[in-house]
C-alpha cells in the first residue's frame, strides 16, 4: 500500500461523511471518470477526530457500517462543505 492507513471508496455522499467527521483527503484514482475513487487517511492530528470517537481509534469499516445503516451521526455544515470540496475534485482536471 502506497499511504498508511489508506482508505477509498466511490461513494461520494460516503466519502463526504468520512471527510467531515474529520479523516484527510489524500487523492482520488480517476483512472475510470465514471467510478472514480477518493482515498482519504488519518491526519497527524487526531484531536477532531477524537471530539466525535473519544479514546477510540477511527475506523473507516466502522464508520461505513454506520453510514449503510444509517446511524452515522455527525455535524451537517462540515458534511455540505466535503460534498462541495469533492465535487471540485470530481470537475477538476
Amino acid at each position: 500500500m502506497k499511504y498508511k492507513k489508506e482508505w477509498g471508496t466511490s461513494v461520494i455522499n460516503l466519502a463526504a461523511a468520512v471527510m467531515a467527521l474529520g479523516a484527510e483527503y489524500n487523492r482520488t484514482d480517476k483512472t475510470d471518470p465514471r467510478k472514480m475513487v477518493f482515498y482519504f487517511v488519518l491526519p497527524e492530528d487526531t484531536a477532531d477526530l477524537e471530539k466525535y470517537f473519544g479514546n477510540l481509534e477511527f475506523d473507516f469499516d466502522a464508520v461505513e457500517r454506520a453510514w449503510t445503516n444509517r446511524t452515522l451521526n455527525g455535524n451537517l455544515c462540515r458534511y455540505a462543505d466535503a460534498l462541495q470540496s469533492l465535487k471540485s475534485v470530481v470537475h477538476s482536471k
